[in-house]
């Protein structure tokens, strides 16, 4: 494989980025790079790619842990955290399956997790919305759900948890609806709409709040 370029990578200048013809490239420090003796133009063989492989494999593993020790990732937030790195993909995938399989990195218990801790202070639709920009499917924020709700043996927790909020978000606001007019009760209730509360909650908390 021909290394097509080899540029400098991160503010310490002490690693470099190689790129292949095949269009893949990994990062390494420089004095590895004399270790290796690449050199623009150079031809890697396989051998010795594999060998760079398992290097990389093994620091990008150490790193996760690192990272991992300060706080929870999905599988999605840390591959984008290594690739950020130099990591390639095919490393970076290797590793997240391998943390993956030990249980260091679990979608559905970081889905939960999160659910449990926001459900009293977001939207549904907002917690949605947050866990699908983290790289969370859809059937696994469901099972997540069904998983808190089970937990808390309360069917109605997320309606009255939503509606609790509003009241809590229309007070802040000192919305009155004995004295509010068309176009507050309007921008109030786009407000609303805006952090994902359900329109039959906001319409039935306009209406019953109390200043």
């Amino acid at each position: 494989m021909i290394v097509e370029s080899i540029a400098p990578f991160g503010a310490k200048n002490a690693r470099s980025e190689i790129k292949l013809e095949d269009g893949s490239s990994f990062v390494l420090y420089n004095k590895e790079i004399t270790k290796y003796g690449i050199t623009e133009g150079a031809d890697i063989d396989s051998n010795m790619i594999e060998e760079i492989s398992v290097a990389l494999y093994a620091r990008a593993l150490k790193r996760s842990g690192e990272l991992l020790k300060s706080q929870d990732y999905t599988e999605k937030k840390l591959s984008v955290k290594l690739r950020s790195g130099g990591y390639p993909e095919s490393v970076t995938a290797r590793v997240i399956k391998s943390l993956r399989e030990a249980h260091y990195v679990d979608d559905s218990l970081y889905a939960q997790n999160y659910i449990k801790y926001h459900i009293r202070d977001k939207s549904c639709k907002r917690i949605r919305n947050d866990l699908i920009g983290r790289g969370i499917t859809e059937d696994v924020i469901d099972e997540a759900y069904k998983a808190v709700i089970h937990d808390e043996e309360d069917p109605e927790l997320l309606r009255e948890s939503e509606c609790e909020q509003i009241r809590v978000l229309l007070r802040k606001r000192r919305f009155d609806p004995e004295t509010a007019d068309w176009n507050e009760k309007q921008k109030t209730m786009a407000f609303l709409y805006r952090k994902g509360y359900e329109s039959e909650n906001i319409n039935l908390m306009m209406k019953q709040v109390e200043v």
